[in-house]
C-alpha cells in the first residue's frame, strides 16, 4: 500500500510561563526534503536562562542533520551516529553562547526526535520525555525509551551535559507494522502517559487518527487547543506534542473545490474542523482534574 507521512506539532506555555507573562520553553518544528519526513521537540530546562533558544537551536540542528545525512547515519554503528549527533548539536550550542556571551549551560533542553525515508526510521532522546510509536490502526501504543533521569529526583539531563553522548538513546530499523510516532515533553507526559501501568491515555490514539482524517495545519491548531485548554489542567509545565503519522494514499486525486471558493470559506471550514477536535476528560489521564474543553 502506498502510504504518505503526515506531521502536526504543537507547543504551548505552562500556567507558571503564562502568569509571569513568559514565553515557553518546549519547542517542535518538523522538515522534509531529500526523500526524508522528520520531526523534533525539545524542552528546555526550567533552571537556564537561555532555555528557550536552546530548545530552539538543538530541533533547528537535528533536523538539519537528519534531511542531509540520514542514510548515513542509519548505516553507521551506534557509538559514531551518536558522537555525529552529539557533536553537530553541542558546535551549534557552543557557537550561539560564544557570540552571544554566555556559558553553554545556559542553553539546556532536552531532545526528542524521528526521521523516516519511508522503509526505515531512526529515532533519539536525550533528557525526559517520551516517545512512542503506534501499529498500523494506530490502536497499540508502545514506549520506545525511558526518560532519562538525572542525580536527584524532578532532574533530568540535558544536550549541553558533558556526558551527553553517554546518554543519548537510539533506536532505528523497519517501518514494518509501525502506523505512526509521538513525542511529548514531560508537560503532556503526564496527561497522556500513566507511569504506575504502563499505559497511555486513550487521547493519544485518538489524535494520532486525526491526522488520517484531516490536514496537518487542522491538527495542529487541534493540538495547540487542547494542550492548553484541557491537558495544561494537570500541570503547570510547559507542554509539548509532536505526532508522526503513515496514512494510505488515496486511489485518486481528490477533486478541487469550486474555483469561486474563497480564502473566507476555506477559513471557516478550517475553523470549524479544528473545533470538532476537542479531548474529552475522559480520554486523558485522571479524569477528575480535567476540565472539559468547550
Amino acid at each position: 500500500m502506498v502510504v504518505q507521512c503526515k506531521i502536526a506539532a504543537a507547543t504551548v506555555a505552562g500556567a507558571s510561563h503564562r502568569e509571569l507573562g513568559q514565553p515557553g520553553q518546549d519547542y517542535g518544528a518538523k522538515i522534509r526534503g531529500r526523500g526524508i519526513a522528520a520531526v523534533a521537540l525539545a524542552d528546555g530546562a526550567g533552571s537556564a536562562a537561555h532555555a528557550a533558544l536552546g530548545a530552539r537551536i538543538v530541533v533547528a540542528g537535528i533536523l538539519k542533520l537528519l534531511r542531509a545525512e540520514f542514510h548515513a547515519l542509519l548505516n553507521q554503528a551506534s557509538d559514531p551516529c551518536a558522537e555525529r549527533i552529539i557533536q553537530r548539536l553541542q558546535h551549534g550550542l557552543d557557537r550561539c553562547a560564544q557570540h552571544r556571551g554566555f556559558a553553554r549551560g545556559t542553553l539546556a533542553s532536552t531532545l526528542l526526535f524521528v526521521a523516516t525515508d519511508g522503509w526505515d526510521y531512526l529515532c533519539g532522546q536525550i533528557g525526559d520525555g517520551r516517545i512512542a510509536c503506534c501499529n498500523a490502526e494506530g490502536s497499540a501504543i508502545t514506549s520506545i525509551f525511558e526518560p532519562a533521569k538525572g542525580e536527584y529526583f524532578n532532574q533530568t539531563v540535558f544536550v549541553t551535559d558533558r556526558d551527553a553522548l553517554d546518554n543519548l538513546e537510539l533506536e532505528w530499523g523497519g517501518l514494518d507494522e509501525i502506523g505512526g510516532f509521538a513525542l511529548m515533553s514531560d508537560g503532556a507526559e503526564e496527561s497522556l502517559y500513566q507511569r504506575g501501568t504502563g499505559a497511555f491515555a486513550p487521547a493519544l490514539p485518538k489524535m494520532l487518527g486525526w491526522l488520517d482524517r484531516r490536514s496537518e495545519a487542522t491538527v495542529r491548531a487541534a493540538l495547540t487547543r487542547n494542550l492548553r485548554d484541557t491537558l495544561s489542567q494537570r500541570t503547570g509545565d510547559d507542554l509539548g506534542l509532536a505526532l508522526m503519522r503513515f496514512t494510505p494514499l488515496p486511489a485518486a486525486p481528490l477533486a478541487l473545490g469550486p474555483r469561486e471558493a474563497t480564502r473566507l470559506q476555506r477559513l471557516r471550514r478550517h475553523q470549524r474542523e479544528v473545533g470538532q477536535l476537542l479531548l474529552q476528560p475522559g480520554q486523558v489521564q485522571n479524569e477528575g482534574a480535567i476540565a472539559q474543553a468547550q
